[in-house]
């Protein structure tokens, strides 16, 4: 997976992330085929036709010690997860969680995230 010059600038505030944020991209495409990144000023947001997924530098809010270095992920989907791996979920409107997942190595992509962001591609495409 070749990052975009956007994408690697947005990252070079973090260098230590950009393996992380690449196994990520990989993931996504092997799972759901080309993806788009949108490079904002504080995240990129993952799309196919439509935005379901963001990373950002932004910590969740936590009251124990942040690691050096980690990636937030924010998706959403019509079910709050029970999962340890969640650092936060909130309900944004009716059936409708935000989830926020803090990654901090890249062994964090695996098979269930990646199921949780398919879930979330899919539904970002059934609620326009």
């Amino acid at each position: 997976m070749r990052l975009s010059n956007e994408e690697r600038r947005f990252l070079a505030a973090r260098p230590e992330t950009e393996a992380l944020y690449a196994a990520l991209r990989e993931g996504l495409e092997n799972r759901l085929g080309a993806c788009e990144a949108e490079v904002h000023r504080t995240q990129i947001s993952l799309k196919q036709r439509y935005g379901f997924a963001a990373v950002s530098f932004a910590p969740v809010r936590r009251t124990d010690r942040l690691p050096e270095s980690f990636l937030t992920l924010s998706f959403s989907l019509k079910q709050a997860l029970d999962s340890p791996r969640i650092a936060a979920a909130v309900e944004i409107s009716s059936q409708r969680w935000l989830h926020q997942i803090m990654l901090t190595r890249v062994q964090d992509v695996d098979q269930e995230l990646l199921d949780w962001l398919v879930e979330a591609a899919r539904l970002a495409e059934v609620k326009r």
